[in-house]
Order: C-alpha cells, then sequence, then structure tokens
C-alpha cells in the first residue's frame, strides 16, 4: 500500500521537474526534490518487500502476487508527462506508415510541409535535423502504433505491456534456474524501471523482453526460436548485438544464419536509396553527444575534448569486447561464460561504463542480467541514479539541459566502489589457487541383480588394485547366488529391493551406495565388468593433477563382436 501511494504520489506530479525540494538546513532547492525524494523512498520500499516477500506461499502465488503489484505501480505512473523521446517515436512511425524513410529525411526537412505544420507533435521532436537513429523493426512498429492511436497513450501502453512481459518472462527463467521468484522483485518494483517504462514511455523494454525470451529459448535449447528472438532485439535496439557471441556454441552454430536473416530482412524496404543513411543517425548521435556518461565523462575532464574522450574510451571498450572473447574460450573460464547471462552482463556492463551517453532508463538494460548475477554495484546505481533526474528539475525552469558535475559525482561514485569491490573478490576467486587434498581412496560400488556367473571374477580385478578402500555391493533381490558369493568375498552387501518407481532400479542402487561409502572417491562398476589393471590408481592420478575434474568415464572392450558394438568401443 505504501509502495502504490508513493508511486500513486508521484504520478500525480504530472511535470517530474517542476517542484522543487526546499533543504533549509543548507539553504539549499534541489531541482525535481519533491520527484526525487518520492524515487528514493520507492526504492527503499522496493528493497523492504524483497526481504519480506512471503517465502512458503508456493511458486504460483508468488507469480501472480509479482505480477500484480508490478501492473499496479506501473498503472499508478502512467500519467506522468512522457519523455520528449515520444514525439519522435511517432513522427517517424508516421513517415514510415505513410511510405517516407525517416533515415533518407530528418524531421527538419519537412519544415513548413503539411505534414508538419498539421502535426501535433513535430515541434516537440529533440535534434530535429538528425534522421532516424532507430533500427527498421523498432520504425515499424511505431508505424504501427501510429496506425491503431497518434497518442502518447497508445505509446506508453505498447511499452508498458513488454515491460510486463519482461517480468514474466524473467519470473519463468528463475523458475527454470530453480532460483527463488523473489529475485524478481527487483526489477518488477524498482521505480527506475517502472518510472522508465510507464512512466516515460521509453521503448527499451521491447529489447530487454526479447532479450530475455532468447534467453529462456537458450536454457530450453531451442535454438531457431532463440536466434530469431536475438534478431528482434537487435532489430528493436542495436545494443542487443552485443549479446549474440555468448549465445553462441557449437551445438547451435549451424542455425546461426536464422540470426542473419532475422536482423537483415527489416532493411530490405530502405534499401532503394542510398543504404548509407540508415546508420548515420545512430553514428551521430554516439559520436557526436555525451551525456553522464562515467569514465567517459572522466576522459572528457582531463583532455578537454569529447573526440578524444570518445577515441580512447571506444579503444577500451574493443579491448574489453577483446578480452571477452578471449576469456570465454579459455578453459579454466568456459563454465563462467557456458551461461549467456554472464557475457551479456559483461559486455553490456563494458559498455555502460565506457559509453560517451548514459541516460537513466539504459540502467535497465543490464538490470535482469545484473540479478542473475546478484551484482549488488548495478542494483545499487538503480538508487544513485534517481538525481539524473535534476536534469529534468533544470530544464523545467531554465530550458537548459545540464546535468551539475556533483550530482554525476553522487551517480557514479558509490556504484565505482561497489563496482571495485566486486571486481576485486571476481578476479581473486579466479586467479586464487586453492590446496587441495589429494584423493588417496576409492569405493567402488557394484549395483547388481542375479550376477552369481560375474559377481565373483569382478570383485577379483577389482581388489587388485590397491587404491580401493572397499568394495560394496548392491543387491536389487537377486534370487540366484549372488549375495552369497559377495559375501563370502568380504565386501560390504546392501540390500536394496525398491521398485524403480519408489526409489529402487540401477539409480537406486547407485544412491544407495553412495549414501554407504567411505572414500574420496567413488567408482560405479557393472558386475559383468573386468577392470583393467591399476583403472583406480590412474583415476586418482589424474583427479589430483586437475582439481577442477570432477568425474569421468572409463572406455571399454566388450568380449563378443559385433559392429554395433565396436562403434560403442
Amino acid at each position: 500500500v505504501i509502495q502504490f501511494y508513493l508511486f500513486f504520489k508521484a504520478g500525480n506530479l504530472h511535470q517530474i521537474g517542476k517542484d522543487f525540494l526546499d533543504i533549509s538546513i543548507f539553504h539549499f532547492q534541489l531541482p525535481a526534490g519533491k520527484f526525487i525524494f518520492l524515487y528514493f523512498l520507492s526504492w527503499v520500499m522496493t528493497f523492504l518487500m524483497f526481504f519480506a516477500f512471503p517465502k512458503n506461499q508456493g511458486v504460483k502465488k508468488s507469480c501472480f502476487l509479482i505480477l500484480s503489484l508490478s501492473l499496479l505501480f506501473r498503472l499508478a505512473v502512467f500519467s506522468l508527462e512522457p519523455s520528449d523521446d515520444i514525439n519522435r517515436y511517432l513522427w517517424e512511425g508516421k513517415l514510415v506508415a505513410e511510405g517516407i524513410s525517416p533515415y533518407h529525411s530528418p524531421p527538419l526537412s519537412f519544415k513548413g510541409e503539411d505534414i508538419a505544420t498539421e502535426d501535433p507533435y513535430f515541434a516537440k521532436i529533440n535534434h530535429p535535423d538528425i534522421p532516424a537513429a532507430y533500427p527498421p523493426m523498432t520504425l515499424f512498429l511505431f508505424a504501427g502504433i501510429s496506425k491503431i492511436s497518434y497518442s502518447y497513450g497508445a505509446v506508453k501502453a505498447t511499452v508498458l505491456l513488454f515491460d510486463m512481459g519482461v517480468i514474466w518472462v524473467f519470473l519463468l527463467l528463475l523458475i527454470r534456474r530453480k532460483t527463488d521468484v523473489r529475485w524478481a522483485v527487483l526489477y518488477g518494483f524498482n521505480p527506475l524501471v517502472i518510472y522508465s517504462f510507464a512512466g516515460q514511455g521509453h521503448f527499451d523494454s521491447i529489447q530487454i523482453f526479447f532479450l530475455l525470451v532468447a534467453l529462456l529459448f537458450h536454457d530450453q535449447r531451442k535454438w531457431a526460436l532463440m536466434f530469431i528472438s536475438l534478431g528482434i532485439g537487435i532489430q528493436i535496439k542495436y545494443v542487443a548485438a552485443l549479446g549474440v557471441p555468448f549465445f553462441l556454441n557449437r551445438e547451435n552454430l549451424r542455425q546461426a544464419w536464422i540470426l542473419g536473416i532475422a536482423v537483415l530482412m527489416p532493411y530490405l524496404p530502405f534499401t532503394g536509396k542510398d543504404i548509407m543513411p540508415l546508420f548515420s543517425g545512430i553514428s551521430t548521435f554516439g559520436a557526436d553527444y555525451a551525456f553522464n556518461g562515467s569514465i567517459h565523462s572522466l576522459l572528457r575532464a582531463i583532455f578537454q575534448d569529447i573526440d578524444t574522450a570518445s577515441r580512447i574510451s571506444g579503444s577500451v571498450f574493443f579491448f574489453c569486447l577483446l578480452m571477452l572473447m578471449f576469456m570465454r574460450l579459455s578453459s579454466k573460464l568456459k563454465p563462467i561464460f557456458h551461461d549467456p547471462a554472464n557475457g551479456t552482463f559483461y559486455a553490456l556492463g563494458a559498455l555502460l561504463l565506457l559509453s560517451p551517453t548514459v541516460h537513466f532508463w539504459y540502467i535497465a538494460w543490464i538490470l535482469p542480467f545484473a540479478i542473475i548475477k546478484r551484482s549488488f554495484a548495478w542494483i545499487v546505481l538503480t538508487f544513485f541514479m534517481g538525481f539524473y533526474f535534476v536534469v529534468t528539475g533544470i530544464f523545467y525552469h531554465t530550458g537548459k539541459w545540464e546535468f551539475p558535475v556533483i550530482y554525476q559525482v553522487f551517480v557514479w561514485l558509490f556504484f565505482i566502489l561497489f563496482f571495485m569491490a566486486e571486481g576485486f573478490y571476481f578476479f581473486k576467486r579466479l586467479f586464487h589457487t586453492q590446496r587441495f587434498k589429494h584423493p588417496v581412496s576409492v569405493s567402488v560400488i557394484i549395483p547388481c541383480l542375479n550376477e552369481e556367473d560375474h559377481i565373483e571374477e569382478c570383485i577379483l580385478h577389482v581388489r587388485k588394485d590397491n587404491a580401493v578402500k572397499e568394495i560394496i555391493v548392491v543387491d536389487a533381490g537377486s534370487l540366484d547366488k549372488t549375495v552369497f558369493i559377495a559375501q563370502k568375498m568380504g565386501t560390504k552387501i546392501i540390500l536394496h529391493r525398491s521398485e524403480p518407481g519408489s526409489g529402487g532400479g540401477r539409480g537406486g542402487q547407485i544412491l544407495a551406495g553412495l549414501k554407504g561409502a567411505k572414500g574420496d572417491v567413488v567408482a560405479i562398476v557393472h558386475a559383468d565388468t573386468r577392470v583393467g589393471p591399476q583403472i583406480f590408481s590412474k583415476m586418482l592420478k589424474v583427479l589430483a593433477n586437475d582439481p577442477g575434474i570432477i568425474g569421468g568415464s572409463v572406455g571399454g572392450v566388450f568380449d563378443s563382436g559385433g559392429i554395433k558394438l565396436k562403434l560403442i568401443e
């Protein structure tokens, strides 16, 4: 109830930057202070709700509660004045719907024409001299929205719908990964996310949705659908392409052509003219503008030149990507990058740290991956990004789009401290050499059923290896002399006669043997097997040489011939 009240109160401000917050002790007025105060309170409430979230109500009820409250909080801020970016969304969608390419015709080129003078949003478009910077599929989406309803509300409703989709897919991912679904609270109830999408209508929620859908399909090994989702994500916003290298693996590489088609096809309607303008808008925004970058701002202050700062930060970013590729190929680090969420997290993090421009809603790109990775630094950054709204307050009263340095320091300083701490512990774990005691003993488990013809010879061969500490014969209810022979030979006997549906079968026998084993290493041996000389001693040597190895198998030769058995050998 308190959280809803805070969002509702902020939503009723309508204009974020209008109201100052008087801090009389310091004789100071904080621009957009009332909104910022409500933002910080709602962030604290999000964390309290995360820790107080009921744990014993079942997954379905928890998911329903998270989805319901997330929707309620978003509806509470829906009346906020949208970002001026929506004016461009609607205008460019309108052009595409009328068969005009916004890549080849910037808004300014229509000044004075009826299509512009009669448009309610044209005069509010920012940077009207720059053509479209968004990928084609985004423009097609805007065109569809403009056909249905040429209004702010239609855009915000679409963005809100996809944002709810993000929460839904995120919950499915958490369930599939056997993770507590309450972690979705840190995204679903987060004021940065809610004000970015439901409040201001930024379309980045659509890109996040398709990235998470691709991750879900990866976990389900549905490669074609994964590549289609990735392609759509890239076609919504190019930044999604950073995740591609980490979704590729040997198993799905042959289907990667699907990604190429998904990315390239939406460009076809715009290729009749010169192809270069398709990317001129995005290159202009990337090269000529800088705002609230962390490392980039520091470089700009040192060199007093945006171009130099951009070249250095761009080079460092490219180097970071190369390092991530190298780390992914490293045998020691392969387990880390087996999950594409990890690589995507690191790539997005590098981009946000080195980018010339970091608007507050950009942090939502990385937030689901930061939650999966348990990165407290990025989660904390969503709190300090509340100071970003000082910009809105200054702009409302002066018409100047500026961010005083002191507030940029507030935004980035604590994040950098947490980030450095996380980085330190990450590399400490990565390169830490831990000494393990070498394994010296083996427990051999022999599951069997009516193996009187083989059990004696099997035990004799196993016993020849001095590494064997104990032999455990797990019998499933033999009707012959199997148990008698095993007892006679001095092995430990476990009778496990449960039915396969009740914990029996070979798997149940092995589990029963594991529970009784006392050796450093456990080996499972079939009763009709004759183990080769010193096999177990060799296994111990391999395990001692590389503590990273946790298991393996031994090849074999069959007594009977046949091409099928030869292929298995």
